[in-house]
Parts: structure tokens; sequence; C-alpha cells
């Protein structure tokens, strides 16, 4: 049997180049018919194989178990050659290694899922209603959607894996539900409801509401969490302030006086800092995370409403939601505008694409994302999503 074995998987061996020709030749007729059942490698040059039996070792890549077998006995070349190939679609690869960028229509109701290589709507779903600001789960499997339009008091939760909507959670008092933030370990989901100035925070096991902070400001928008999840941070609009909350007991710990409407919040990248975006008021104030005091106020002129840092912490982009809406592009060291990049009619929501080359700018309803070389600091396509595109987000599917 042992002999038998080794005639069939080295036939050069045995038998010579013929050998080598009817191997090469009974291998190409298996694989065409017999190929695994898993579909995992697609037969484009099946005469490869024969050649993967004399592969070098060493080399890597590819799962045990993914190979046809020959005679019951499993090629180590055949493997090795499929590892240096990487078997996964490609597809599947690129997705979970460059994500998937997220954008909500927040006038048709509506999440796009986004292939950020082609710059193409991949899947579109529907959402609840109005959906404002959304957040993924640190696994990778869910985002919640804040409904904003009154009476606002439902989030919707989305099955990314599925790309699916799956349920609405009711927030009951607590309405006009807006901003929302992920604690770092993702047990919990925190949602401004901005009329009723307080952060409604969320099980994400169980996706109940466990309970309502008091933020103690007025039109509370946007929060944020702490990166050691010990803190919430809340932009409050009317009363042109930041509340810093404990996030464990609920308490106030600071109100920090920043501008007129204050409402885009942003931490910079060392953890330092939180930028904080006075909309109406037309400036930026920096807050000192350690002390809570606002160290500096600076203007920047027209309504700036979200902040965005690149990874190195050298540029802001900001939106200036007008009518004829700008990309404010700000170099962090001196606070002075680099660039100012004509976009769509009130820009409102920015991400920067994980590898950092590109910004994506939303523009109320039907201007689209504007898609920005991060480069030549110039727009390269719009991509037309729907109604309305401001909520964004980056999901790398998981498995």
């Amino acid at each position: 049997m042992v002999s038998m074995l080794r005639r069939v998987v080295c036939p050069f061996r045995f038998y010579g180049w013929y050998g080598w020709l009817g191997h090469a030749c009974l291998l190409h007729w298996w694989t065409s018919h017999q190929w695994h059942p898993t579909g995992k490698l697609k037969l484009d040059r099946p005469l490869a194989l024969v050649f993967c039996l004399l592969a070098p070792s060493g080399v890597t890549g590819a799962p045990a178990g993914t190979l046809p077998l020959l005679n019951g006995v499993q090629s180590e070349g055949a493997e090795r050659f499929v590892r240096r190939m990487d078997v996964r679609p490609v597809a599947a690869r690129a997705a979970k290694e460059q994500g998937i960028f997220l954008v909500a229509n927040k006038h048709d109701d509506t999440l796009c899922f986004i292939d950020p290589r082609t710059l193409e709507i991949v899947q579109t779903i529907a959402t609840g209603p109005n959906p404002h600001e959304i957040v993924v789960t640190p696994d990778q499997r869910f985002a919640y959607l804040s409904n904003y339009a009154p009476p606002g008091n439902t989030i919707s939760v989305i099955d990314l894996v599925q790309r699916k909507h799956i349920a609405q959670i009711p927030t009951g008092k607590f309405t006009r539900v807006h901003g929302t933030a992920m604690a770092p370990d993702g047990t919990n989901a925190y949602f401004t409801a901005g009329q009723t100035g307080f952060v409604v925070e969320v099980d994400t096991r169980t996706n109940q509401v466990i309970r309502g902070i008091p933020t103690c400001g007025k039109v509370s928008h946007m929060v944020l969490v702490s990166g050691d999840g010990k803190r919430l941070y809340t932009a409050n609009i009317e009363s042109r302030n930041v509340s810093v909350i404990d996030r464990a007991s609920g308490a106030l710990i600071a109100q920090v006086p920043c501008g007129e409407g204050c409402e885009g919040m942003a931490v910079t990248p060392d953890g330092k800092h939180l930028w904080a975006a006075n909309q109406t008021g037309g400036t930026i104030t920096i807050i000192d995370l350690a002390t809570h005091e606002a160290v500096e106020t600076f203007a920047c002129p027209g309504m700036p409403v979200r902040i965005r840092f690149t990874d190195d912490g050298r540029l802001a982009l900001v939106p200036s939601w007008e009518k004829d809406g700008q990309l404010i592009v700000i170099d962090t060291a001196t606070l002075r505008e680099s660039k100012r990049i004509k976009v769509g009619g009130y820009a409102i929501g920015v991400e920067i694409a994980p590898d950092g080359r590109r910004a994506f700018v939303g523009c109320e309803h039907a201007d689209g994302v504007h898609v920005i070389d991060m480069t030549t600091l110039a727009v390269e396509k719009v991509i037309k999503t729907g109604n309305g595109p401001d909520p964004m987000a980056w999901w790398f599917p998981p498995g």
C-alpha cells in the first residue's frame, strides 16, 4: 500500500517524465471534477498544482485541511503552493484588512456599505427613522444608530454580519436621541438625549436602557467616552460648555466653558486634549483633559460642526456647515488653516480612512459624500449614497 502511494504521489521517481505527464493529466481531470466541497479555491490553473509537489518548504499562509486529497493523502507540496497564493476570496481579504465604510442617510432611513477600494456602494439596507449618528461595537458585529426625528425615542440595532436591521431599542422619556459613543470594552453604548439633558446608557448584551445620566447642560448633542473608559464628555449647545462626567457614578466632575453652539468634539491622538467645535461662534476650544480647563479658543471662520484628526495628529479636518460647504484643514501645531476644500452644501459628517489616504465628507440632502485625496487635499470623487449622508463609521468584518 505504501509503495503504491509513493508511486501515485511521486511518479517521477518511479516512471520518469512520462509518469509526471500522466500524473498531470490525471490530476487535471480529477481537480476539474472533484474539487474540495468548501469551494475555497477556484480552479483556474489546476495544472499548476502538479508543480506544487516540489514546492520549497517554509512557506506559510493558508490553513491546513483546505486542499483535495490524493488517494486519501493530502499533498504537502500542494498545500505549500496554495499557502503562497492565499486562497481567501479577494473581496473578503480586502474587507477585513481595509474595512468597509458605513454611511447612514438620515433623510432616507438607510445605511450604505461602501467598498473603500472601488468607492462603490456594495449594499444599502433599511434602518430606523432618521439615523443621525452611528457607533460600532468593538467585536465588529453590531452597529447602533440614534433616531433623532421627534419624538426621537428609539435606537436602531444593526447586525453588521447579516447586514440587517434587527431591533429598535425604546428610550422612553429620554427623547431626541442623537450623539453616540461606545465603552472601550463594548459592554455599554451611550447616547445623548439632547433636549432632555441626559446621556442614555444601554447594555449591549441585552439591548436595554440601564439608566439616564444627567449632563447638567442644555441641549447635549454629542458624547465621547474617554480612552480608559472612566469619563463621559458631552458637548452642550445652548449652555455653551462641555460636561465631564464620571462614568461609573454618573456624577458631574466639571463643566468647561467653550463657545456659542458647542457641538462637535474629538480627542487628540495623544489623548491629552479635547477639541470642541463652537458651530455658531465660528471658533474651536481646546480643553486640557488632565485639568479639565480650556487652554485656548481660536478662530475657525464658518460653522465648524465636526472634527477628525489624522493619526499622526498633524492635521484636524473640520467640516463647515454652510450653504457653500467646505472642509477646513487645520495645522494643529500652529492652529492655522492649511486649506479650505470646497465640497457640497452643509458639510457635516467626516471620517478618515484607516490608511490615512482619503477623507470622506458627508453633505446634507443630495450632495453626497465627497472623497478627499489626503495627499493633494482635493476632491477625487463624490459618492451619491442618498439623502443626508452624515453618520459615518468604519467596519472591519470579523472572522
